[in-house]
């Protein structure tokens, strides 16, 4: 078996763009995107070095931002992914779509601090086939559950929306750890297994900088850790056509960042939609910007996007970035979790009408220093995690049924005669409109009828076995 990771496929992309002579931008955070005529002509950036306000004229752009991570908290993806690309096509009149469909990764580490966001108890349950998942009474949460759904949901990528499903549900009954998720233990897979898997995954127990020499002693003598479900993963995001063109001139996306393959429910991993994504968008956008005829952006432009970018840091006081940014993070997690019900979403949309009014026009740094400056970044990307929250939580509300990883306990069923539909959500005025489009048809036919959310999930998991649900 190769692996290849995502160091190694960037550490040749660079080694090809600085062959060819592309000319980089390093440490430049893009905060807008200007137009003109219903066409991207440019840019504004933040040299987070220098702390300089960076103006770009372009005829084409390629948002390829990944998702935006940074709205909740706890989140298995980078910290940094704060969803820009996606917000500020969307502010330039692109349509986002999907976009209550949120992956929550399960059996992620919620403690210690220092493990927490860690999927490394995912990976080791789904390479060593098993392993014990029990709330805060002892009882193994997948006893309840139909076999096969337990089976191929602890065995597959399925997992994510099964396991995260399960796992809050213990929560939302009471029945969850302290921080909010249930105990992961090796249960009855034998020592010697555990640890011929993790001599592979976590040399010498450490993964990515952590330690996890601990976790190590604690699966030996078969000693519970705490996991629950985290962000992951985006299946929503910019409306893109086959030529990943935006619908604005000039404006393309690829990858996470888009409304990719993956419809209500990410079951395989994202590395080949990225690379297919990108190869596509850049040679179309290449291909547009040789012929395209674009007015380069006038400096006024730039004036007011400048005013808003330098308040937070201009303001002499205001609400700290990374209280308020860690808030939002949090209610986000507790409200657009894995379950939803109407009140909770009502909820957290009256909370996001509080943060856009009282909080973000009064948002101020401690430091005023331009250079490396966090508490701006911190600031500046609130607005745009705010933007998408809002969307993702009116989408999840307008969507009355359950599908994928988007599940209503108040709507339980899914509907394939009502909600076999995306969403797509567009700027209107001072507001937003909710459409909706019929999904793309190429060789599967549609299902059709209303079933059980757990009942359609396991006739999906049974058009995709080998086992044709024979168990």
């Amino acid at each position: 078996m190769i692996f290849t990771s995502g160091l190694e496929i960037m550490d040749a992309l660079l080694k090809k763009a600085r062959a060819i002579g592309v000319d980089l931008k390093e440490d430049i955070a893009v905060l807008d995107l200007v137009t003109v005529d219903g066409a991207v002509n440019g840019a504004i950036g933040l040299d987070i070095r220098s702390g300089e306000l960076v103006h770009f004229r372009a005829k084409a752009v390629i948002l390829a931002s990944g998702g935006w991570h940074k709205a909740f908290w706890p989140t298995t993806g980078m910290r940094d992914l704060a969803g820009e690309g996606m917000a500020m096509a969307y502010r330039a009149g692109a349509a986002l779509g999907n976009m209550e469909f949120v992956t929550f990764c399960c059996n992620v580490f919620l403690s210690p601090p220092a493990w927490q966001g860690s999927i490394a108890p995912y990976v080791m349950s789904l390479l060593v086939g098993g392993g014990s998942l029990t709330n805060s009474t002892g009882e193994d949460i997948l006893q309840q559950y139909d076999p096969f759904v337990v089976k191929v949901g602890t065995s597959t990528e399925w997992n994510k929306s099964f396991i995260s499903y399960a796992t809050t549900k213990e929560v939302l009954a009471g029945k969850g750890s302290p921080n909010g998720g249930v105990y992961f233990s090796r249960g009855d897979v034998p020592w010697e297994k555990v640890s011929k898997i993790a001599e592979m995954l976590f040399p010498n127990w450490r993964c990515k900088g952590i330690d996890f020499s601990e976790w190590g002693r604690m699966l030996e003598v078969n000693e519970a850790v705490e996991v629950g479900a985290a962000t992951e993963y985006f299946d929503g995001g910019i409306v893109v056509n086959d030529q990943f063109e935006t619908g604005l001139k000039g404006l393309y996306a690829a990858g996470e960042c888009t409304l990719g393959p993956f419809g209500a429910n990410r079951v395989f991993a994202a590395i080949t939609e990225m690379l297919v994504h990108g190869t596509t968008a850049g040679a179309n956008a290449g291909t547009y910007a040789q012929k395209a005829k674009v007015l380069p952006p006038e400096e006024e432009a730039f004036t007011a996007l400048e005013e808003k970018i330098e308040a937070p840091l201009r303001r002499a006081k205001g609400y700290n970035p990374a209280q308020v940014r860690r808030q939002v993070q949090e209610a986000a997690h507790k409200h657009l979790g894995p379950i939803r019900d109407k009140q909770n979403l009502t909820k957290f949309i009256e909370y996001l009408g509080e943060v856009k009014t009282n909080l973000l026009p009064n948002l101020a740094t401690s430091s005023k220093s331009r250079v490396y400056n966090k508490e701006w970044l911190d600031a500046l990307e609130l607005g745009s995690i705010a933007q998408l929250l809002e969307v993702a939580t009116q989408s999840a509300l307008a969507r009355t049924e359950s599908r994928g990883v988007h599940f209503r306990q108040d709507y339980p069923i899914t509907d394939n005669d009502g909600w076999l539909v995306e969403q797509i959500v567009r700027l209107e005025g001072d507001g937003f409109k909710i459409d909706r489009r019929p999904v793309t048809v190429t060789i599967k036919a549609l299902p059709s009828g209303k079933a059980p959310y757990l009942e359609f999930m396991k006739q999906m998991m049974q058009s995709h076995s080998d086992t044709g649900g024979k168990h």
